[in-house]
């Protein structure tokens, strides 16, 4: 199924990053991703973000919906057949 391609504004938005410690992101992560380790500390991050007007394309802005949401991300990463693999764990 596709989503048609929706039209909106970001009016705010934020991203806190901040170190910890590497064996308690460890603990945060689930096998088999582990924590990317930079300078000797694994990151947090919370993305916060305000989404308006969000619609599909053909419909008024002042029908769309507003809201906002906060992700919590730690920067993660796996072996995969010899390759290592980078992802965003939320």
């Amino acid at each position: 199924m596709h989503s048609p391609p929706l039209r909106g504004r970001c009016p705010r938005r934020a991203l806190f990053t901040w170190r910890i410690d590497p064996a308690a992101a460890r603990r945060l992560v689930p096998a088999p991703l582990r924590p990317k380790i930079l300078h000797g500390a694994a990151i947090g991050a919370v993305d916060w973000m305000r989404l308006e007007r969000l619609r599909p394309r053909l419909v008024p802005g002042p029908l769309g919906l507003s809201m906002e949401m906060c992700t919590h991300l730690i920067p993660a990463e796996w072996d995969d057949k010899g390759v290592r693999r980078e992802v965003l764990y939320k």
